[in-house]
């Protein structure tokens, strides 16, 4: 059947075709217009299979980690889980993460990094508490310094700084944590009401939630945690 060809069908609109010829077999990809096509224009039009899309999601764990900051927004109940368990866990962790310390030694350029890492860590501690009533009314993040080896970016999240861990966090990791002061449960109480109308674009809500994001949050090194806890 020499000359003859054999298709095989994929997706993407490209066909396998393998001809014999003289013996041997030639194999081509074409096209839905049935030009052939190079099998470098398929490869680039072909998606990462889930083997690769998991490889590249996770972290390099083929050279040295590098020190980073990351934070972790919880509720006071979660704070106490983790301090009694040793850990917070399991991964993955969703946390927001500044640049590793060896890419950005200066202070004029980390200090605005951190600062939003702790922004969206506090908001995402809101989120948390509307979803446990029970909890105290302040927000609570944590910061810890891990090796970014263990961190990889949330390619779903919104925020330029959302990462995953995919270890679990040991509280011997744990720098400070910072809080809310407890007066100012009012106005966290109100952002966590109005936090699914700010989320829809309710500009009341909204002003709402900045409230009580706006005061700053007060930090506690480790020492002092057991303290907080109570």
């Amino acid at each position: 059947m020499s000359g003859n060809e054999v298709f095989v069908l994929f997706p993407r609109g490209f066909r396998l075709a393998a001809r014999v010829v003289m013996g041997g077999m030639n194999l081509l990809f074409r096209d839905t217009s049935n030009r052939a096509t190079a099998l470098e224009d398929v490869l680039a039009r072909w998606p990462l299979s889930t083997a690769r899309q998991t490889e590249a999601s996770q972290p390099d764990r083929s050279r040295e980690g590098q020190p980073m900051q990351v934070f972790l927004g919880i509720t006071m109940p979660q704070l106490a889980d983790a301090f009694a368990q040793g850990e917070f866990g399991p991964p993955p962790l969703p946390a927001y993460g500044a640049l590793p310390m060896h890419q950005a030694a200066g202070g004029d350029t980390r200090e605005p990094i951190v600062w939003t890492a702790i922004a969206s860590a506090a908001r995402a501690s809101l989120r948390r508490l509307a979803a446990d009533p029970e909890a105290p009314r302040r927000r609570v993040v944590v910061e810890a310094r891990v090796s970014d080896t263990s961190v990889t970016e949330n390619p779903v999240a919104g925020a330029s700084s959302s990462v995953i861990l995919v270890e679990a966090l040991s509280v011997d990791d744990v720098v400070c944590v910072h809080t809310d002061e407890p007066d100012a449960a009012d106005l966290v109480r109100n952002a966590v009401r109005s936090l699914r109308e700010a989320d829809a674009g309710d500009e009341k809500a909204s002003s709402l939630v900045d409230d009580a994001i706006a005061p700053g949050l007060l930090p506690h090194r480790k020492e002092e945690i057991p303290t907080l806890l109570g």
